[in-house]
């Protein structure tokens, strides 16, 4: 998140973090991330918390699934498909821990997902309630922001990433 003059937390937009992700040469990866909750729809509606990301989250955590792929840059733009990545948690409680998930569709409040990988039992996120993660698309941006998280590059200060993050 953002300050404000007063010191008062705000959440960063899309302008400001696709120019941070396209310029900056002090930070190897930037990602975005904001939590969401939704119901899985079935015989037993489950409120699930989840996890909007931007496309190289699990590039910069170094998370690989553990089954499927990770998020590709063209899920960001709108109008892409809607698409999920489950934690392993997630896939063993709610799911039965179905090996052939990746693929299927699960309903998320009404809007229908396709499963593109699970992340393995081992992968840690910032937010450790994260059950499930979804691209976030460029134009939630427009009505909300969210937490920008980033990598420094080998070698570089952290002094020197946030005096170029400023300019």
């Amino acid at each position: 998140m953002r300050r404000d003059r007063r010191g008062a937390s705000r959440p960063c937009r899309w302008p400001i973090f696709r120019a941070a992700r396209a310029q900056t040469h002090t930070l190897s990866h930037v990602a975005f991330y904001l939590p969401l909750q939704v119901t899985l729809a079935g015989d037993d509606a489950i409120r699930l918390e989840g996890t909007r990301v931007s496309a190289d989250t699990f590039a910069m955590l170094g998370g690989q699934p553990s089954l499927g792929r990770r998020f590709e840059e063209k899920e960001e733009l709108s109008g892409a498909d809607a698409v999920i990545i489950l934690s392993h948690a997630l896939l063993a409680a709610a799911l039965g821990g179905a090996p052939g998930v990746v693929g299927q569709s699960l309903t998320l409040d009404g809007r229908a997902y396709t499963v593109v990988g699970v992340m393995p039992c081992s992968f840690q996120f910032p937010d450790a309630a994260s059950q499930f993660w979804i691209p976030f698309v460029a134009t939630d941006f427009q009505s909300m922001g969210g937490a920008p998280i980033a990598r420094l590059k080998d070698g570089v200060p952290l002094a020197t990433a946030a005096a170029e993050l400023r300019r």
